[in-house]
């Protein structure tokens, strides 16, 4: 299986405009330097016009570790003189970005779902609000708030603030 992501890169506007066969373009290499992608200029674009801002959609074999090189080839600036050919990189780490996405922004964006989409009760005895990972109120709970009204006393009518009792689940 293999990864396809928009990947960019910023040149600046002095490096703007430098597109097609002979232009910016990039190469894949894995963490031992052997080259995964030759160097290519094909699906790679100015984000905006006159932004010296490049990007492409890369495509990475499963469980890939490198590094990918942009290269802006040498042109010419608006003043006449020959701007040399210049490199950035940026590494991709396949393990390391799957860490990152279910270790914390998909647990995060799951709770979000859920406080929003969820069910959610009002326990009138003790002025809390709970928020369920599910439809139903016997499934986990998500998160639970104490509520107040705009004295700051506890109320389950016209609440006017809700506080974190406790921690949230994602």
């Amino acid at each position: 299986m293999t990864v396809s992501l928009l990947q960019d890169c910023n040149f600046g506007s002095a490096r703007a405009n430098v597109t097609g066969s002979f232009g910016v373009g990039y190469t894949v290499s894995d963490s031992f330097g052997n080259v995964v992608q030759p160097f290519t200029t094909i699906g790679v674009y100015q984000v905006a016009a006159g932004s010296g801002i490049y990007a492409a959609n890369v495509t990475y074999p499963d469980q890939f570790n490198g590094q990918i090189v942009w290269t802006c080839p040498a042109t010419s600036s608006s003043f006449g003189d020959v701007l040399p050919t210049i490199y950035a990189t940026e590494q991709y780490n396949a393990e390391r970005s799957y860490e990152l996405l279910s270790g914390t922004i998909v647990p995060q964006v799951q709770g979000l779902y859920d406080v929003a989409f969820g069910c959610w009760k009002i326990d009138t005895t003790i002025n809390t609000m709970t928020f369920y990972r599910g439809a139903d109120a016997t499934s986990p709970v998500v998160a639970t708030f104490n509520l107040f009204d705009d004295s700051g006393n506890p109320t389950y009518d016209g609440v006017f603030m809700r506080v974190l009792n406790g921690t949230v689940t994602p």
